[in-house]
């Protein structure tokens, strides 16, 4: 249960904030991925930055933990002379070893404790090990690495556009659609990956123009691969990727109307 509250917590900060960094106009999205340290009003005073973080073969505590890991304050003149990116800034996991950002955002942490009628100072005063919390970091923004990605054309909704862990154990190939483009490319650009997205969907539409008495009914996919740090998530890469929600609630109203599902999701706001 503590371990869940610190994350809830966490995430609530985190999504302050990045409201706070849109609100006052720096870029959303993950256009900015593109050059995160061309602009100072990425990182802000008092935020944390991560500036070591030790393997466990250098002495570090791995995955998880506070061993090797060393933050610092961000000052005027470090946001003045750009020492740091957007994601070289951490988000403390709630325990008595971790700093807090020195701005707003520590009284984010603060003001939802007090909502559930606690402090930070109560984290500092747990007896019990078992129930002690430590704490941790967690970067605010990770950029993928190794993003390779595939757009094809296929007929069948059901059909696998990869081999999956059952048919590779039963050597089941994965039938063969029309790959449309591949490409393999550095985060910094992943968002062309919408833009080749939507060339294909129009390149689509000018096929079925092309030959209107040809009942198309292709569907188009994309396959994508990537790599993440530790603590990261590839639902939330793909989230943010695609714009769309994650909820069961939202997935399960999708639906496949289109060559190029236009209308997924639609009546959504």
């Amino acid at each position: 249960f503590l371990h869940s509250y610190q994350s809830l917590l966490w995430n609530k900060a985190a999504s302050y904030r990045m409201k706070k960094r849109i609100a006052e106009g720096e870029t959303d999205g993950m256009d900015d991925a593109k050059d995160s340290c061309s602009s100072n009003e990425d990182v802000q005073v008092g935020d944390l930055v991560l500036i070591e973080d030790k393997s466990q073969k250098e002495g570090g505590s791995g995955t998880s933990g506070l061993q090797g890991k060393k933050v610092k304050i961000v000052t005027q003149e470090d946001v003045k002379n750009q020492n740091y990116c957007i994601t070289d800034v951490v988000l403390p996991l709630l325990g008595y070893k971790v700093q807090y950002p020195q701005n707003d955002t520590k009284t984010s942490f603060e003001t939802m404790l007090q909502n559930d009628g606690l402090t930070l100072e109560h984290f500092n005063n747990i007896q019990d090990r078992e129930l002690a919390l430590g704490g941790d970091y967690r970067k605010l923004i990770c950029r993928p690495s190794d993003v390779d990605f595939e757009i094809k054309r296929y007929f069948n909704p059901l059909q696998p556009l990869l081999q999956t862990d059952l048919m590779e154990v039963h050597n089941v190939p994965v039938p063969p659609p029309v790959t449309i483009g591949r490409q393999k490319q550095d985060a910094m650009v992943v968002d062309n990956l919408q833009h080749k997205e939507n060339d294909a969907c129009n390149k689509n539409d000018e096929d079925e123009k092309e030959q209107p008495n040809k009942k198309q009914n292709t569907l188009l996919g994309m396959v994508i691969g990537f790599t993440l740090p530790p603590s990261s998530y590839a639902t939330i890469a793909l989230r943010e990727l695609m714009k769309r929600p994650t909820s069961n609630e939202y997935q399960s109203k999708l639906l496949l109307e289109g060559d190029c599902e236009r209308n997924l999701g639609k009546g959504f706001d």
